[in-house]
């Protein structure tokens, strides 16, 4: 847009669209200890079947309102993923919040959600959800019967009792190594200590820290795994994710993920506390204690892990094969060759060419960049390997100008991979993910809708039909599936007179067009 230093536009409080598409990346630092992963399931819990404790909490009605309830049952069972102490924790959390509630409505003081989302204290990043809440008047009232049950529920957690997860962490960390074992629950730390006496950790969490049961400085057991720290310091740190930002713990050579947290962006902040340049070890082990079967059935959180460390790659931003990565590899490459307009030209063995596409609607891009390495006969290559060999073999020293016919020539190639891109745009919503069964049921509501649409020759019925069906057959993000289930429990009458308005924006994929953002056509010797 005319502006020739981002730095100058930062400063001068200028409002830069620019900034919207701008992508900084960064290679790995060769110096970086390597990452060796390897994932533990608990021992002797591979039982399929739940224990008698999660029908127990199965009982627990915990809200009338249906999401309410799906909420405060993860929070429950996020809870017992950690240890026995953490569930024990969030129970009598729960058994107050009860108790404020038969409190509240002798006073004549309804509960909302404000004093719900006080419970889910250890979980932030599930308090997102909570947002997309309504803020009901009267307030979601709370199931008093519950808090008989919640009470002998607790009472017979046992803290001794055999505990196959725990078990499970005490083996791993026979072998003398310094380690940091991070969990989610607070609980779950003095837990571990009590458990683990006899390897002397040292612990730390959001208030506290110390080692065995003596209260230590924080900054005291920070020190014991920097580099430098004495041989004879703790070589065991239990930690809340209090530990997990900022702090160099480079003495460090295992990561141990206790429990999984809710992004993956946590985990990554917990190991690289130790996978720091100028760490003590060449590498550093990272292990998972995945959640048995049963209980990753109810949580989903591997699931959901896994989702999220793919949507760097789905959008282009991660990968040997992102195309951000190749304009940075491109301009490192070519920094000091002299630039020639239009279509570059180079000297090769054969004659192909790397081009690369972005699919648009108007001014907006719906896809990433799309690289791919074109041959004579309209054939192409997408892949990395593909296209680093390409790079590989042009000589950088003998760029020139493509004459207009060659131009003419190449567009002609490029037509097969361009089409392919459209429809490939075409067949999937940017924004799409997996249907439901939700979203599957609404498909079938709003074709019924458009058929009654149809049959009274209603015009904006049937517009409002159709934008009904645009919006059930796409992908939803999480606050557009509470919508999906609203609308399930809606009339045909409802339903046909819904206006979803700018929901159904970017579900139609019309008037798309390919732009080509650069191309290397290569001229044999």
């Amino acid at each position: 847009g005319g502006t020739i230093s981002l730095r100058r536009a930062l400063r001068s409080g200028e409002s830069l669209p620019a900034l919207g598409e701008l992508v900084v990346t960064t290679p790995m630092p060769t110096a970086m200890p390597l990452r060796n992963e390897r994932e533990s399931r608990w021992d002797g819990d591979l039982d399929p079947d739940a224990p008698p404790w999660a029908a127990s909490l199965d009982r627990l009605m915990l809200s009338p309102r249906g999401e309410i309830a799906a909420l405060v049952r993860c929070v429950l069972l996020a809870a017992a993923a950690s240890s026995p102490a953490a569930l024990r924790t969030a129970l009598g959390r729960y058994a107050l919040l009860l108790r404020h509630a038969v409190e509240a409505r002798a006073a004549g003081i309804p509960i909302d959600r404000r004093m719900i989302r006080r419970f889910t204290a250890d979980a932030p990043e599930q308090l997102l959800l909570w947002e997309m809440l309504p803020v009901v008047q009267g307030g979601p009232s709370l199931p008093l019967d519950d808090l008989e049950r919640v009470e002998a529920l607790r009472a017979a957690i046992d803290l001794s009792d055999p505990d196959p997860k725990a078990a499970t962490l005490a083996r791993l960390l026979t072998d003398g190594a310094p380690t940091l074992v991070f969990v989610n629950a607070v609980a779950t730390v003095p837990y571990l200590r009590d458990r683990l006496l006899d390897l002397a950790p040292a612990w730390i969490t959001g208030a506290r820290a110390g080692w065995r049961h003596i209260q230590v400085p924080r900054e005291q057991v920070f020190d014991w795994f920097r580099p430098g720290a004495p041989e004879v310091s703790p070589w065991i740190l239990l930690s809340s994710d209090v530990a997990a930002e900022g702090l160099d713990l480079q003495r460090a050579a295992r990561v141990v993920h206790y429990d999984l947290p809710w992004t993956t962006m946590r985990l990554a902040q917990r190991e690289g506390r130790s996978r720091r340049l100028g760490g003590h070890h060449p590498e550093v082990e990272v292990i998972t204690l995945r959640p048995p079967p049963w209980l990753e059935r109810r949580l989903r959180i591997g699931a959901t892990l896994q989702r999220k460390s793919l949507l760097g790659r789905r959008v282009g931003l991660e990968g040997d094969d992102s195309p951000w990565r190749w304009r940075h590899d491109l301009a490192a490459k070519w920094a000091a060759t002299p630039g020639e307009c239009g279509t570059a030209a180079m000297a090769g063995e054969r004659e192909e060419m790397l081009v690369g596409l972005l699919v648009g609607d108007g001014d907006h891009a719906t896809r990433p960049v799309a690289l791919a390495v074109i041959d004579t006969n309209g054939g192409w290559n997408e892949s990395a390997a593909a296209v680093r060999s390409f790079l590989q073999r042009i000589d950088v020293g003998s760029a020139s100008a493509l004459s207009e016919v060659a131009q003419d020539r190449w567009r002609e190639c490029i037509f097969p991979f361009a089409r392919t891109l459209l429809r490939r745009a075409t067949e999937s919503a940017w924004a799409g993910g997996p249907q439901t069964s939700e979203s599957r049921a609404l498909i079938a509501r709003a074709q019924t809708v458009v058929r009654q649409a149809g049959r009274a020759r209603d015009g904006a019925a049937l517009r409002r039909a159709e934008a009904l069906l645009r919006f059930a057959a796409r992908g939803h993000t999480a606050g557009e599936e509470l919508l999906v289930a609203e609308l399930l429990t809606t009339t045909d009458h409802d339903l046909a007179e819904k206006e979803l308005g700018p929901l159904t924006a970017g579900a139609e994929l019309g008037n798309l067009t390919i732009r080509v953002l650069g191309a290397i056509a290569v001229v044999p010797h």
